[in-house]
């Protein structure tokens, strides 16, 4: 795939408005790109992201939605889970857990972030009790699901949060897909961590330091000023 390929390509993703429709797009490109052009789209991808280049930020964001698309459309028909009685008796249909999970009331939200459901974390993501630090920690959860960390990083709301992508980046649960998109936004100190936890994908510890050798050095303190 050429430079003015790619360009317009990233051009096009990164200018429309509506988040589904992004990820269709890319939906649709990866199903029609040849496999190596795709692989050479995502690895120029990341390194413009990696150089803070914002559209490329953008899409690659939207990426990670699109590669966990699939896995989420198969669990979109599930209606109960283990985590599907709130505590009422009975098991809740995924209707009723979704009206709750927007409710602004604070012991609803607590059991709205522990449900797996996709669907369930997309109405908790736009409930005004919602806090940062809540978003955080469903993203660092041990045992937090791909499709659910997906559905944070299609919230125009939390995917541009610092504590949750590094939460989500952090965490040994995530997937390496999702995760090598999120290194190229991380900082330096982040990128430190994420190249040294040994719990992490080998993949995406190599990104992490690939990242850093790419990143301009550290301008040197003038001893000079006091």
């Amino acid at each position: 795939m050429d430079r003015p390929t790619i360009d317009a390509l990233i051009h096009r993703v990164s200018s429309i408005s509506d988040w589904g429709a992004r990820v269709r797009v890319l939906v649709e490109q990866r199903t029609a790109m040849a496999e190596a052009d795709w692989a050479e789209f995502e690895q120029e991808l990341v390194i413009r992201a990696g150089l803070r280049d914002e559209r490329a930020q953008t899409v690659l964001l939207a990426l990670t939605e699109a590669t966990a698309e699939p896995r989420a459309r198969r669990r979109r028909g599930e209606v109960l889970s283990p985590e599907a009685d709130w505590g009422t008796g009975r098991p809740l249909t995924l209707g009723e857990r979704k009206t709750l999970a927007r409710k602004p009331d604070r012991r609803l939200l607590e059991k709205a972030l522990r449900d797996v459901h996709p669907d369930v974390v997309a109405e908790v993501l736009v409930n005004p009790r919602l806090t940062e630090a809540d978003v955080a920690r469903l993203c660092a959860a041990p045992h937090a699901r791909p499709e659910v960390l997906a559905r944070v990083l299609a919230s125009p709301r939390w995917a541009s949060r610092i504590r949750v992508r590094r939460a989500i980046a952090l965490n040994p649960a995530t997937p390496a897909p999702l995760a090598l998109a999120l290194v190229a936004m991380l900082d330096r100190q982040d990128l430190r961590e994420l190249a040294s936890n040994e719990r992490i994908a080998d993949a995406v510890r190599a990104r992490a330091l690939e990242v850093l050798r790419r990143l301009p050095p550290t301008p040197e303190p003038d001893p000079t000023r006091h």
